[in-house]
């Protein structure tokens, strides 16, 4: 995905203060985000099976590395397989590097660990009707931060309608906790989202999304603030199925992001627009 990025940082609109503290200055960047995962499963006996799981994502940007990015994770587990139902269970480790931002170093540097496991279910309620879930438990040690240890715990349920081989509607919901050394960084939160994939008459597509989460933090911060976020998002992503290169599908995607917080440096708003390639094996 290429990015043109006028604030990395996303911070408030200038002019916020609190106290006389002042928010840090809006970053700007130009450059790639890029994602892969590979997953393979060895059959055993009766429906059983292993599964392995690789996957890598990040940010670079060329014309300001201080906001590099990127994560790495393996995964190996076991799940059971029949016509109507999938479980499997993944114990999993991620690392994380990141530039450091305006404190930045010079290059990526190693940011956090993350050991876990996810317990993933699909199951096929109906001929059109679909339902997944996970379920994750992950333990977070920082390099630095260390005040940002602790437990991250979440659940999420999706459910599927294809009314048609043309187009399938989709509405979730999430829950996640976030458990930390430091309480005024510990948070509960829920979410609501949905979606609708239609494959129109000519050859192009669209996906339609948005999503509406509520974040309530457990104590007040440096300020006192106990922070309450209303965060909405939405999205629009186009393509054209007979528009490839070497296998590989260009998409467009317009991305609205609202966080609605009574933390003055927290109430912030995002407009992007995305050129994404993407290719599956």
């Amino acid at each position: 995905t290429y990015l043109n990025e006028k604030n990395i940082n996303n911070v408030p609109p200038s002019g916020r203060s609190i106290r006389g503290w002042k928010p840090e200055k809006p970053q700007s960047g130009k450059g790639v985000m890029f994602w892969g995962e590979a997953e393979k499963r060895f059959s055993l006996p009766d429906n059983f099976f292993v599964i392995t799981r690789l996957a890598t994502s990040g940010k670079t940007y060329w014309n300001n590395h201080s906001y590099d990015e990127l994560d790495g994770s393996v995964g190996v587990g076991a799940g059971y397989r029949n016509v109507n139902t999938m479980v499997q269970f993944i114990p999993f480790y991620e690392k994380s590097y990141y530039s450091g931002g305006q404190t930045s170093d010079g290059g990526l540097q190693s940011y956090s660990d993350t050991t876990g496991i996810k317990v993933e279910t699909e199951f096929q309620l109906a001929s059109r009707w679909r339902l997944y879930s996970d379920a994750k438990l992950d333990k977070n040690e920082y390099k630095k931060k260390t005040y940002l240890n602790g437990y991250r715990y979440s659940l999420n349920e999706t459910l599927i309608y294809f009314p048609d081989s043309r187009q399938y509607i989709s509405a979730g919901l999430g829950y996640s906790m976030l458990r930390t050394e430091e309480k005024d960084s510990s948070f509960n939160k829920s979410a609501f989202r949905a979606g609708w994939m239609y494959e129109w008459d000519g050859g192009i597509s669209t996906l339609l999304q948005a999503a509406y989460g509520y974040k309530k933090y457990l104590d007040g911060d440096f300020w006192g603030i106990k922070q309450m976020n209303h965060e909405y998002s939405t999205s629009v992503t186009v393509w054209h199925r007979d528009i490839y290169f070497f296998g590989v599908t260009p998409k467009i995607t317009w991305n609205y992001q609202r966080t609605d917080s009574n933390h003055p440096f927290y109430d912030t708003e995002r407009n992007r627009l995305f050129l994404s390639f993407s290719k599956y094996f």
